[in-house]
């Protein structure tokens, strides 16, 4: 409980670091890079709250309300977790493929807008748990479907979010600061975690059994307030793309853009 705290904590007094940092920074387009960091940087905390639950509260929830039985073989909670690395390794080709395609066709997928559907995948990803729980059994077993579901829509969104993350850094933070800019960016992976454990710890409270029909309902409360708050996180990053682009791609007066040299 007093590191959980203590890392809250922490993460706190480094946002109102990075903000005053912000503040001082000699020029308009510096300033406006750091707020934008800032911005993504509590974005990526919400993704990465819900991507966490996975082996906390989530591998509790397959362990006992899951008919995790898949052709007469029980399948076990860290098997299907799995899921996340086959998404991983077949889809990030495919995902890599898609964007050059858009690019190809004139359309740009910016780093505001991927953060956006990153959130809405987990968050749709969570409110279908809360779909599959109300489809259980008789039992209060939701079928394994819903979670496989589940995995593959959390994965796809890391696709979108997680590769960005430490390359942007390198286009929003000040040379000076990028030491901290960085390690900033990785604290939010041990806030996240924190914050998780919360959640975690709300699906089970009070609970004395691990029968499904009693604990479903618990489990279906946490999972529709982390699925639809990701949703309006997600909601709200789109409002706010035409403003985080132009932050993002801000420009000091006297700098100068040199075009591209045309092909022969």
């Amino acid at each position: 409980s007093v590191a959980n705290r203590l890392v809250i904590f922490v993460g706190s007094i480094i946002v109102f670091v990075l903000i005053s940092l912000a503040l001082k920074q000699p020029s308009a387009a510096a300033k406006k890079k750091m707020f934008a960091f800032i911005v993504l940087m509590m974005a990526s905390c919400v993704f990465w709250t819900l991507y966490q639950i996975a082996p906390m509260g989530l591998t509790l929830f397959i362990k006992h309300n899951v008919d995790a039985t898949i052709f007469g073989f029980k399948v076990t909670p860290q098997w299907i977790q799995n899921t996340n690395t086959l998404v991983i390794v077949f889809g990030g080709p495919v995902v890599s493929a898609l964007f050059q395609k858009l690019r190809t066709r004139g359309v740009a997928v910016n780093i505001p807008m991927q953060f956006s559907f990153a959130l809405s995948l987990i968050g749709v990803a969570f409110v279908m748990l809360t779909i599959g729980i109300s489809n259980a059994n008789a039992q209060g077993l939701t079928h394994i479907n819903w979670i496989f579901a589940s995995y593959v829509l959390q994965s796809l969104g890391e696709l979108l979010l997680s590769p960005v993350g430490y390359a942007m850094i390198g286009r929003l933070a000040p040379q000076q600061l990028q030491g901290l800019m960085m390690g900033s960016w990785m604290m939010v992976t041990g806030v996240a975690a924190t914050l998780s454990n919360y959640f975690s710890n709300m699906m089970v409270q009070g609970s004395q059994t691990n029968d499904a029909l009693l604990t479903n309902d618990n489990y279906s409360y946490v999972f529709s307030l982390l699925g639809w708050s990701a949703i309006a996180a997600s909601i709200v990053f789109v409002i706010l793309v035409p403003m985080l682009r132009r932050l993002i791609d801000a420009r000091d007066d006297h700098m100068v853009e040199i075009p591209d040299p045309k092909p022969a």
